[in-house]
């Protein structure tokens, strides 16, 4: 009857935990130690900000201190409860029941089967069977929760790093970097897999998850345990296949912990050439070195840096300014096409983020904003009146969106490399030898077996699409336009 009460009292426990919501409290708590943190970092704010800012931080921590000692307590009564009414009822002595709970066998044995019972739930759960499931676990979860709990984790991990693996990159040049940018379902993913080939371009790949911005003390960590997986399916239903090693854009995570200004609930706000800040050009800097000893230690001298990240389309003038020798890759694709393309991505993740919280979560922690229910546009000219009364789940929406996008990339044709989408899946080899010749890459015999990556497109659909006449008009004369600069 003890093994009875206390299995009895455990379970009133963990049911309390969830009912007193201890769990989600303490979260907040990370949260706002995570502004607090941002606060002291950022310098764009005077003393008097970052004071107001800290006392209100400090006022919010003590209120959830509060908080989460009342929560606890009333957990603990509650897993009392069972043990009383046995008492009362004469099956068992409290003193008996507690001493068996306090027992390190008992301890050790109920931390297990706590463990085992949140695997099986999550394994047993009913969600939709995306790459995000088959290649996180249980564990890798919880280190994704670790890394990304404040961005002083990254940050201090990316000391670490320094201190102790420095001369591992010290002598890596990492000049000229390269970085490829669009509006999403544009083949920036597929641009960055045809020239992530090249002996001489380096990337981020999925193995420098969760600690993006230490990726050579994550790479030694992480060695003894290293996972091989068969390639699978993006999530994005797309035909595009990832495994641990494909080239991955994680650089957001970069720009959000150095410009979390720019960041809103509902969007995001462009970069000006003003914006440049020196601690983070120093920081992007070394980060590029460690991206080139990791992925190309045999390229030290004249390894070269590569990305794709479709938030730099926002910051076009500051990459500009702060490596003036970098080349910025636009792929271009017909208006119709993408924008169909982009209604599509918009609901399929809606669909797995409703079925999958953990989605919302991983999207979020890496900046992706691009679609579901995370959406953020970036701010373009003119975007307010484009999208003024317009609904993401509407095709229009997006292809306002696009106007907005490539009208601030039109204006800014000098700054970019235009290549078309079309043309590049429909001659392969020819579009990668213009690319190769204006980035500057050396064949080293890679051209020809680079270039078979490219497949002919799909079928046309956006003809059969009803957009606004007046748009779809504007839409077709700014892509005519865009390709009149190829």
């Amino acid at each position: 009857m003890i093994t009875a009460t206390a299995v009895v009292s455990i379970g009133v426990f963990i049911c309390a935990l969830r009912l007193f919501g201890v769990v989600r409290v303490a979260a907040s708590v990370l949260v706002i130690a995570q502004k607090a943190v941002t606060f002291l970092r950022e310098n764009s704010f005077d003393d008097r900000t970052r004071e107001k800012e800290l006392q209100h931080a400090a006022l919010q921590l003590f209120g959830a201190f509060i908080s989460i000692l009342i929560r606890s307590m009333l957990t603990f009564l509650a897993s009392l409860v069972p043990i009383w009414l046995a008492s009362l009822m004469g099956l068992v002595k409290i003193d008996d029941v507690t001493r068996y709970l306090s027992r390190l066998d008992v301890i050790v044995i109920t931390a297990v089967l706590i463990i085992a019972g949140y695997v099986v739930w999550i394994r047993l759960k009913p969600s939709s069977k995306t790459a995000f499931q088959v290649n996180y676990s249980v564990l890798d979860r919880l280190l994704h929760w670790l890394a990304f709990s404040t961005p002083s984790i990254q940050l201090t991990a990316a000391d670490i790093e320094k201190n102790v693996f420095c001369s591992v990159y010290e002598t890596v040049v990492a000049e000229n970097p390269i970085f490829i940018t669009s509006l999403p379902r544009a083949g920036t993913t597929l641009m960055l897999e045809v020239l992530h080939r090249f002996p001489s371009l380096a990337s981020h790949t999925y193995r420098d998850m969760p600690f993006v911005m230490a990726p050579i003390l994550w790479s030694r960590l992480s060695s003894a345990f290293r996972k091989r997986a068969e390639p699978l399916e993006r999530a994005h239903g797309d035909g595009m296949q990832f495994g641990y090693d494909s080239p991955e854009a994680f650089e957001e995570i970069l720009w959000r912990a150095f410009w979390p200004e720019k960041y809103t609930d509902t969007s995001i706000a462009l970069w000006g050439a003003d914006d440049i800040k020196d601690e983070a050009r120093a920081f992007f800097v070394e980060h590029m070195k460690k991206i080139i000893a990791l992925r190309r230690p045999d390229r030290m001298s004249d390894g070269r840096y590569i990305s794709k990240n479709n938030g730099n389309l926002a910051r076009l003038d500051l990459i500009g300014r702060m490596f003036p020798e970098a080349k910025i890759l636009v792929p271009v694709r017909h208006p119709l096409e993408q924008t169909a393309s982009l209604l599509r991505q918009h609901r399929n993740f809606i669909e797995m983020q409703n079925n999958e919280a953990f989605i919302s979560r991983y999207m979020a922690d890496i900046g992706h904003y691009e679609f579901g229910k995370l959406h953020r546009p970036i701010a373009f000219l003119g975007t307010d009146k484009l999208l003024s009364n317009r609904n993401p789940l509407q095709i229009d929406y997006w292809l306002a969106y696009w106007i907005a996008a490539f009208e601030y990339v039109l204006a800014r044709r000098d700054k970019v490399i235009l290549i078309s989408y079309e043309a590049a899946c429909a001659d392969g080899l020819r579009a990668l030898t213009d690319i190769c010749a204006q980035l500057e890459i050396p064949d080293e015999a890679m051209l020809d077996k680079a270039a078979s990556i490219f497949k002919t497109p799909s079928s046309p659909r956006g003809d059969k699409i009803e957009f606004d006449h007046k748009l779809r008009v504007r839409a077709e004369e700014l892509y005519g336009d865009l390709i009149a600069y190829l």
